[in-house]
């Protein structure tokens, strides 16, 4: 049996509304060597019951169904059941360009020998009328011409988006199967940056694709004033940690280290406006991570008028008080946009 190109691996889960218009997406290319791989992560609504509808009606798609878990496991399990070339992960409330994959085809067998396609995308603004806007691009000539070292030097330092979500970007399969990347089941927030990490530095080649490849829906009024999850805050905060230290400890080069551990200990910093939680205890063990963690804050490497500023107000009032201040700054903000766009 012949291999397909591309597996296009699509997590599900409380995308109803979404889910027909992501899977549409990809039958109505004009491309065709691929296999949808849809895995419903024990979806309460009818999200099990739409991918079995899609399957009846075409080979190229695989259903598998299990009890929630978490995106990650999904994922994983996804990686598992693939067999094509190359792996591209789509979420369920989002959907592909028209016509993207016929240019990501040519541009892959161009570049045989690359490992990772890094792609852009389109934020999608899902009010009553769809607003389409290219999220912070990158010159795709420019990556194409460094090495990898010096891409990521390019993404970490240059680009202001976070172009390390998997949903934008395309893998070759032989490389996630032989180095084992899987996505780490305890982390429920930035895994998929975690994983895009380890996956660039397994890899060989990196490449970028010119065009956008994915529509990246962005609801407002729904999470902008939600409170914050202490799972997620606490992933987020361990994940650029870990990065931070790796790099911070590799052999790179010391004008590389400056750019790479810079942005990590910003994405660090970011968190500390977003611990607003109702638990105590689960607010304490987030403040003593970050406490027990304060080497990241004397960086040299920070970056930027907001996040030196967020450091000196937690040298100055305490990390406790510091963080409390930094949260209902964050919170007013957030009103303010929340009325700008609802």
């Amino acid at each position: 049996m012949k291999m397909p190109l591309l597996s296009i691996i699509i997590p599900i889960y409380k995308v109803e509304k979404y889910l027909n218009e992501c899977i549409d997406s990809v039958l109505k290319q004009s491309f065709t060597d691929y296999e949808i791989i849809l895995v419903d992560d024990g979806s309460p609504d009818n999200c099990g019951k739409i991918c079995d509808h899609y399957a009846q009606t075409d080979k190229k798609i695989k259903v598998i169904h299990k009890e929630n878990s978490g995106v990650s496991e999904t994922r994983n399990i996804g990686i598992d059941n693939s067999c094509g070339q190359y792996l591209m992960f789509l979420d369920g409330d989002d959907f592909l360009v028209d016509g993207c994959l016929e240019l990501m085809k040519d541009t892959i067998i161009s570049n045989e020998k690359t490992d990772i396609f890094i792609g852009q995308s389109m934020i999608v603004y899902d009010d009553d009328k769809k607003h389409f806007f290219l999220q912070d691009s990158f010159d795709a000539e420019a990556i194409n011409k460094l090495q990898k070292k010096e891409i990521l030097v390019y993404i970490f330092g240059t680009v202001k988006d976070i172009v390390w979500a998997v949903w934008r970007n395309v893998y070759r399969r032989e490389l996630v199967i032989s180095n084992g990347l899987y996505f780490d089941k305890k982390l429920i927030c930035a895994e998929d940056g975690d994983w895009h990490i380890k996956a660039m530095l397994a890899a060989e080649k990196i490449s970028a694709f010119k065009l956008p490849l994915v529509n990246y829906r962005r609801r407002f009024g729904s999470a902008l004033l939600s409170k914050s999850n202490q799972r997620k805050v606490m992933s987020e905060l361990q994940v650029y940690k870990k990065w931070f230290d790796y790099f911070n400890t590799c052999d790179f080069e010391e004008k590389y280290k400056k750019v790479i551990t810079g942005r990590f200990a910003n994405l660090f910093i970011n968190q500390f406006g977003v611990i607003d939680f109702e638990n105590k205890a689960e607010k304490k063990d987030v403040v003593n991570f970050i406490a027990h963690n304060s080497y990241i804050l004397n960086s040299s490497h920070i970056r930027g008028t907001k996040h030196k500023a967020s450091v000196l107000v937690c040298q100055l009032l305490g990390i406790n008080l510091g963080i409390w201040c930094l949260t209902r700054l964050r919170i007013a903000r957030n009103k303010i946009t929340n009325r700008r766009w609802g």
